[in-house]
Order: C-alpha cells, then structure tokens, then sequence
C-alpha cells in the first residue's frame, strides 16, 4: 500500500464510520517540496510540509 492510499483511507472511512484523521502523504506534494526546496533547502522541506498540516495551537500562560 503506498503512503498516499493510505493517507486517504485515514481521511475517509477506512473500517468504520468515524471522524476524519487527519493525514498527509509527503510523497504526494512534490510540486510543493520542490519549490519550498528551490526557495528555502531541500533539508527543510519535509519539515515545512509538515508544520502546514499540524493544528494551530495557542502557547499555555
């Protein structure tokens, strides 16, 4: 199974009705990692994807 299928079975329904997990493939936004590399470096890219994706939280008091 590669990385993509398996982002979207997280995102659907996968074996039973629940909520969206939430789920992305790195190797499927390879538009988006070349251009962060061009713009930024190649070591970084993963990283920005990633930190897109995650939940915005605010910092604790």
């Amino acid at each position: 199974m590669d990385a993509g299928h398996l982002a979207a079975e997280f995102l659907g329904r996968f074996s039973r009705e629940r909520r969206s997990l939430a789920a992305i493939s790195l190797t499927d936004q390879t538009a988006a990692m070349t251009a962060i590399g061009n713009d930024f470096a190649f070591e970084v890219s993963p990283d920005r994807s990633r930190d897109s994706a995650a939940p915005v939280t605010s910092p604790s008091p």
